[in-house]
């Protein structure tokens, strides 16, 4: 895993404060297109050029529900948070 910090930015949906990113998966650092998830409501976002959360578009949100490595972070979400 690694984290890496960010400009401040909040999630579109519940307005949780947003400084830093962990990839779960590998040890990269988050790109403009990556997927996030809010920790606090789990929402699925995306980081903007600059690296700032956004809403989906309608074609990243059709490629987020078939996201296997998104899937389980959502599934492991609900878990905690329930």
């Amino acid at each position: 895993m690694k984290t890496s910090r960010l400009k401040p930015s909040a999630c579109t949906a519940c307005g949780h404060p947003c400084n830093a990113a962990t990839d779960i998966f590998a040890t990269a650092k988050p790109s403009a297109g990556d997927f996030s998830v809010c920790l606090a409501c789990g929402h699925v976002m995306a980081f903007g050029a600059d690296l700032r959360l956004r809403d989906l578009s309608p074609a990243e949100r059709q490629e987020a529900a078939a996201h296997p490595q998104l899937r389980q972070m959502l599934a492991a979400h609900r878990r905690v948070r329930h």
